[in-house]
């Protein structure tokens, strides 16, 4: 009889726990499909005025919002630095208190590949709505506070794409991609719980590639100024170098 009721009472502690942290998986049954819509940011949206721009992600503009579950919120990005610019943000809770990459952890790991089967899918989604090449990935070092994942095209034909740092963000491994991350968790770094390797990692690349020239990502021509690259681009034929093709193909 104490047994069985061992039995029980672990059961229902199991049971608990799954309660207070149900993962997509386990929800899934009990909310809509996620749709993923045309590809349309609101025209002429002008964002707000706010204080402290490291914190705006913390609540985006309705009129952001891409499309959203109960494991993630899509928004297109305020500023876009190609035709397509999405940011997906976790909802899940161990993630979204989280501020950049290098907060997380190997204990993360499980709901962090929930959150990038989501990003997969809106990826692919978008790939055949709008017939592009698209690129996920974090930055190593994001000028915004919470976590988030970029997905964006590989033409960078925007007005907004002005700086060298904005070029190499995008263009060199600074760009790190969701398997990198869980091979870095679930291997080299299985045992870094309190992320110094990690944050390790994350500052090399930042000093490796952010000093890197404005070169375009198809033939390597070295450009004096973006906006002497940016003409060039244009008017390249080139076929993609091979990083930035195995990029797109591995982020999607």
């Amino acid at each position: 009889m104490n047994c069985s009721k061992d039995v029980l009472g672990q059961k229902s502690v199991e049971v608990r726990k799954r309660s207070l942290s149900p993962t997509c998986e386990e929800s899934s049954t009990q909310r809509p499909r996620l749709e993923f819509p045309q590809y349309a940011p609101p025209i002429g949206f002008k964002p707000r005025r706010v204080s402290d721009w490291r914190n705006a992600l913390r609540e985006p503009a309705t009129e952001l919002i891409y499309t959203e579950d109960d494991c993630v919120r899509f928004i297109y990005d305020a500023f876009p630095k190609a035709q397509i610019h999405i940011l997906a943000l976790p909802k899940i809770p161990s993630l979204a208190k989280l501020d950049t990459v290098s907060d997380l952890r190997p204990i993360h790991l499980e709901h962090l590949k929930q959150f990038h089967r989501r990003i997969h899918e809106a990826a692919k989604s978008l790939a055949a709505l709008t017939n592009v090449q698209l690129l996920i990935g974090y930055h190593s070092e994001p000028s915004m506070a919470l976590l988030h994942c970029h997905i964006i095209s590989d033409d960078f034909e925007s007005q907004y794409l002005k700086t060298k740092k904005h070029w190499l963000s995008f263009t060199t491994p600074f760009l790190i991609l969701p398997d990198e991350i869980e091979v870095l968790l679930s291997g080299r770094y299985a045992k870094d719980i309190f992320g110094q390797a990690i944050r390790k990692e994350l500052q090399q690349r930042k000093a490796r590639y952010m000093e890197d020239q404005l070169a375009c990502y198809r033939c390597r021509k070295v450009q004096s100024t973006m906006l002497r690259l940016k003409e060039h681009i244009r008017a390249c034929n080139a076929k993609h170098r091979a990083f930035i093709s195995a990029r797109c193909s591995a982020s999607i």
